[in-house]
């Protein structure tokens, strides 16, 4: 390739008159330390469909990451989820075993005697028993044995 350079210059013996000059031409050095020459090279070896597939591949490839991100938000906000349910589940269950404590303490013989005494409650010291004619206390027996179905 070769380059063709006029320069207009003026002499001042010309009487100011213009002259153009040749200069002779010389061939341009390929180095690297010009990197637009080399880009016009390089970008002119490419078509427009090799540029459409670059960036196609560009556009699927960060569609990917983004899906990949996507995906990973969504698990870290059900696992937090998971954390919490189960932080939750943790305080229901000891709150249940505190209360099953309390339970076992108001059910405890000694406390319901002492409450029923608060109430005016007495155990019972002369017991009274009543006949009734014509009714055993073995039919009695028989009849609450098949009403629960219980064999006798």
């Amino acid at each position: 390739m070769c380059v063709l350079v006029v320069l207009n210059c003026v002499s001042p013996s010309a009487g100011g008159l213009n002259r153009s000059m040749n200069t002779r031409t010389s061939p341009q050095i390929q180095t690297l330390l010009r990197p637009g020459h080399l880009m016009h090279r390089f970008m002119g070896r490419i078509g427009l469909r090799d540029t459409l597939g670059l960036l196609l591949m560009i556009f699927i490839v960060s569609l990917i990451g983004w899906l990949y991100l996507i995906q990973a938000h969504a698990i870290s906000a059900i696992n937090l989820q998971i954390e919490e349910s189960r932080q939750k589940l943790e305080e229901i269950e000891a709150e249940n075993a505190a209360l099953r404590v309390e339970i076992a303490k108001w059910e405890s013989l000694p406390l319901v005697e002492e409450r029923a005494r608060e109430l005016g409650f007495a155990p019972a010291t002369n017991a009274f028993y009543l006949s009734v004619p014509g009714y055993s206390v073995e039919e009695a027996s028989v009849w609450e044995a098949s009403r629960l179905e219980i064999n006798p």
